[in-house]
């Protein structure tokens, strides 16, 4: 269950959107505003990613985007992929974030998360994580 203020990606004709959660729409469905203003209603699965940590407003997402953008280098994950490969462990975004930036916060977790689905590792439970060994995903 998301919270209202959350923010959230979800896929909008194809293409990944930043959108605030809003308010409940029926029994299973939100109302999520992105940050041109216009609604959409989802279900909680069609939410690929939850950013924690803080309460946003939809003015916020232009801004939250800049922030993480710097981050967005591909460069970073071969770093990343060369000391995991050393450690033999897997990681998830907010791990990948402290590995990176040596920070935590939402931009940056974020920035791991797209950093992540880029290599497209998405394991079934719908948790990203990079693994040195493709079978332990």
């Amino acid at each position: 269950m998301v919270d209202k203020g959350t923010l959230v990606e979800f896929k909008h004709q194809g293409q990944p959107r930043l959108g605030v959660v809003d308010r409940p729409e029926g029994k299973k469905n939100w109302v999520v505003i992105d940050a041109q203003g216009q609604s959409h209603t989802l279900h909680p699965r069609d939410m690929v990613y939850e950013i924690s940590g803080a309460t946003f407003k939809p003015a916020d997402i232009e801004a939250f985007l800049v922030e993480a953008e710097p981050y967005l280098d591909p460069s970073s994950l071969e770093v990343a992929w060369e000391l995991l490969q050393e450690a033999e462990e897997s990681t998830d975004p907010a791990s990948l974030a402290m590995l990176l930036f040596s920070d935590q916060s939402p931009p940056l977790c974020y920035a791991a998360y797209r950093l992540l689905t880029k290599i497209k590792f998405i394991s079934r439970r719908r948790e990203i994580a990079l693994s040195p060994d493709p079978l332990r995903r």
